[in-house]
C-alpha cells in the first residue's frame, strides 16, 4: 500500500497512536515506529511478489522470472544501510528518526529473506527454461534438440501464431492452438 494509494496503516498512524495514548501498546508502537515502518514497506513489496505469483495468467515461466526478479530487488533494497530510501517510501518519511542499528537491523532481516527465498525457491531457481520455450519465434532451430526441430521450423513459419503473438501479450504455451497443431512441442516444453 505505501503511503499513496490505498489505505493503510501507516496512512492511520496519527490515529492510531492517538487512539493507544497513554496504554502500554501505544508506546510501544510508538518506540518501535520505525520498524512498524519499514514492516509496511517490506509487506507491501511480498504482497506485490504474492499477487504476480497467482492467478490465470501465472505459469513456471513468469514465476520463475518473478522470484529471480524479487531476489534481485533484495539485493539492491540493502542500499538503505546508506540512506537510499527510493524504494522505502514509508521508512523515508521517517528517515529522520533512524538510527544506523536500525538500518543494519533490516540489511540482515533482508539477507535472511534473500537466503531463505533461495532455499524455499530452489526448485524453481534451478529449473532450466530452454530457449526454444522462452522465446520460440527467436531461437536459432540448428541450436535445439534435433527431434524437436521440425515441429519448431512449423511453428516458427506459422504467421497466424506469430501474429498472435508478436505484441507479447499472450504465451504461446497457455493456447490449445499449440497443443493441437505441435502436440510434440506442447509435450516437450513442460522441460524436458
Amino acid at each position: 500500500m505505501g503511503i499513496k494509494g490505498k489505505l493503510s496503516f501507516i496512512a492511520l498512524w496519527d490515529s492510531i497512536v492517538s487512539f493507544l495514548a497513554n496504554t502500554q501498546l501505544g508506546e510501544q508502537l510508538i518506540a518501535n515506529k520505525c520498524d512498524v515502518f519499514f514492516l509496511s514497506d517490506i509487506l507491501e513489496k511480498l504482497n506485490s511478489l504474492n499477487k504476480q505469483l497467482q492467478g490465470k495468467d501465472s505459469d513456471l515461466i513468469s514465476s520463475r522470472s518473478t522470484i529471480v526478479a524479487f531476489l534481485r530487488k533484495l539485493q539492491l533494497y540493502k542500499n538503505i544501510r546508506c540512506r537510499a530510501f527510493e524504494q522505502f517510501p514509508c521508512l523515508a518519511s521517517v528517515s529522520s528518526e533512524l538510527q544506523d542499528d536500525d538500518l543494519a537491523l533490516y540489511v540482515e532481516y533482508m539477507e535472511n529473506m534473500h537466503k531463505d527465498m533461495q532455499i524455499r525457491f530452489s526448485d524453481l531457481l534451478m529449473t532450466v527454461i530452454p530457449t526454444w520455450v522462452s522465446i520460440p519465434f527467436e531461437v536459432n532451430v540448428a541450436d535445439i534438440d534435433i527431434s524437436l526441430q521440425e515441429p519448431l521450423i512449423e511453428l516458427q513459419s506459422d504467421e497466424i501464431m506469430r501474429a498472435k503473438f508478436k505484441d507479447g501479450k499472450c504465451n504461446v504455451w497457455k493456447t490449445n492452438d499449440v497443443a493441437t497443431k505441435y502436440p510434440l512441442l506442447w509435450d516437450r516444453q513442460h522441460f524436458s
